[in-house]
């Protein structure tokens, strides 16, 4: 029998609020137990909870990210279960239904998790917890299909329960039965009325977004000329994107520049397992070198080593350059004593040359670059080997 598989995905974020959602202790971790509580998060008789005005904010701020629609009126229901850390046996919670759904709606994130294999619309729904890495949801996933399309096949019936995933065994095992919302008690709260949300909010908050990553790729192929490739990994992470806004801002070539961050500069933080804001190299920094390659100065060999000590230790190219002596030699008679030992120390490939095999012009310039440490001028290098040789 041929199966659909259903994904969906059930993400925590916790918003970056200074307090808790209902009351004014602090949000932080390692602080002593029981120190961050008072009467309303142990929900004792006579406190009021009270929302959090900047986290319907921050909500409605990652909504609009979402491009999703923010809906005028919201409403908490009391959701009753027993948790060890949970005293009061209740959380409050954003309550759906149709008159009263939740505060956005209609938004996309593209990552999967949480799992289902058709019976009914859907299937029968089966959650997945335990589950600490994206390499861990996909092994996760890819276990429990299997296992659903098994249960199946034997005529059996998938149960709506929730799984957790043992990442030493790499199997899911059955926790507990799933629970449906009535078993929730759920109940509007008391102490809380609908919240409100007029459009002027919502504009104020959207006026004070900072430019989505859509957005920025958009821009950066409209007004850099960049490939949809370039534009699509410059804006992968903040951080990336700000520095090439800045080195293209110093050194006018934005595909230059773009060529440098997606190239060594990504190999050499993928080596280290590090972001470009966590090494010591500056945008105008990384300019400065590129000045040096484009005005001859510096060859295209030496300057991925001046690159490499310049993330490692932020230096400039200008010091280190000028510390190694790795200035290009572009001096014609220079490179002719070079060029002259490079045909007598290796008299097969200029025969080669001779009779026509004109690929072999290439090792000898390999040659040059090598005696030279890479500081040799290599289109001249090149030049200079043909005339020698009189190579057409």
């Amino acid at each position: 029998m041929t199966y659909e598989t259903v994904i969906g995905l059930e993400v925590h974020v916790q918003l970056s609020t200074a307090s808790k959602m209902f009351c004014t202790c602090a949000v932080a971790f390692g602080a002593p137990p029981n120190t961050l509580t008072c009467p309303v998060c142990l929900g004792l008789p006579g406190s009021l909870p009270v929302l959090n005005r900047r986290a319907v904010e921050f909500g409605i701020r990652t909504a609009l990210a979402l491009e999703c629609r923010i809906h005028p009126e919201s409403q908490f229901h009391r959701k009753n279960y027993y948790y060890p850390d949970l005293p009061k046996n209740y959380q409050i919670s954003q309550y759906q239904y149709l008159t009263h759904p939740p505060l956005a709606t209609g938004g996309t994130l593209s990552v999967p998790s949480g799992k289902e294999v058709p019976g009914g619309p859907h299937g029968i729904r089966t959650e997945i917890k335990n589950m600490n890495s994206l390499r861990s949801v996909e092994r996760a996933l890819r276990f429990e299909e299997a296992r659903q399309r098994q249960l199946l096949d034997g005529g059996n019936l998938v149960a709506q329960e929730t799984r957790h995933w043992d990442e030493g065994r790499e199997i899911t095992f059955s926790s507990r039965e799933k629970e449906e919302a009535q078993d929730y008690r759920y109940f509007p709260e008391p102490d809380l009325v609908p919240v409100q949300i007029d459009a002027a909010s919502v504009e104020g908050v959207r006026a004070g977004l900072p430019e989505l990553p859509d957005a920025r790729r958009r821009r950066y192929v409209e007004a850099f000329g960049l490939p949809e490739h370039d534009a699509a990994v410059l804006t992968a992470t903040r951080p990336m994107a700000e520095f090439f806004e800045r080195a293209a801002a110093a050194f006018p070539k934005p595909k230059v520049v773009s060529n440098w961050l997606i190239g060594d500069v990504s190999a050499y933080l993928n080596a280290e397992g590090r972001e470009i804001d966590q090494v010591p190299i500056r945008p105008e920094s990384l300019a400065a070198l590129l000045v040096l390659v484009e005005a001859g100065t510096l060859s295209g060999p030496s300057a991925k080593e001046v690159l490499e000590e310049m993330l490692r230790t932020g230096r400039t190219a200008e010091v280190i350059v000028a510390e190694r002596g790795l200035v290009q030699i572009s001096d014609e008679a220079m490179l002719d004593k070079v060029i002259q030992e490079v045909i007598t120390e290796h008299p097969g490939p200029v025969g080669d040359v001779g009779a026509g095999k004109v690929q072999a012009v290439t090792f000898l310039v390999g040659q040059v670059m090598k005696k030279t440490r890479g500081r040799a001028n290599p289109a001249l290098v090149n030049r200079l080997i043909r005339e020698r040789l009189r190579v057409p």
